[in-house]
């Protein structure tokens, strides 16, 4: 009967682990979808490729 007692705690403490981990993971996704809806587009401007074949922001003004 001890064991059975032991193992009923330990599955109960593994659901309530579970069921923290699950609220956090849903927390911190809330914020990070937050976040990225927040953030603006950067403005990269036009790249034109070099003669070394790497592409690299064109200073030129149009």
């Amino acid at each position: 009967m001890p064991q059975f007692l032991i193992l009923a705690a330990a599955g109960a403490a593994v659901v309530a682990g579970y069921k923290l981990l699950r609220r956090e993971m849903d927390r911190v996704g809330a914020t990070l979808a937050e976040a990225r809806a927040v953030r603006e587009p950067v403005e990269a401007g036009r790249l034109v490729r070099g003669d070394d074949g790497v592409y690299r922001p064109d200073h030129r003004r149009d």
